[in-house]
């Protein structure tokens, strides 16, 4: 476990799985009727207010549980103090499965 990582992995995966099971029972109803398989996305995890960074893995742990092919770049680390507006993580993917992550 990495110091930034206060939960293991394995319980980070295992609660992830259990909130988008719980979240989408039926699946994303409108991402799949209205977006075809196949379409890239870059999606951003921007800041709107000042604070401090926290949750950056179980973040990239949902995003890794939808595409497990999307690539995470991380632009902050957890626990620093950013300003409004900065971006702290860039995800790219499919399109529908990363709606189903956000």
């Amino acid at each position: 476990m990495s110091p930034q990582t206060m939960l293991p992995g394995s319980l980070i995966a295992e609660q992830v799985r259990r909130a988008l099971a719980e979240d989408r029972p039926w699946g994303d109803l409108t991402s799949d009727n209205l977006l075809p398989l196949g379409i890239p996305a870059t999606f951003s995890v921007r800041f709107k207010q000042a604070g401090i960074v926290c949750g950056l893995p179980l973040a990239q742990a949902v995003f890794r549980e939808v595409d497990a092919d999307c690539q995470w770049k991380q632009t902050r680390e957890e626990g620093s103090r950013v300003e409004e507006g900065t971006v702290v993580a860039t995800v790219l993917g499919e399109a529908r499965l990363l709606l189903q992550g956000e």
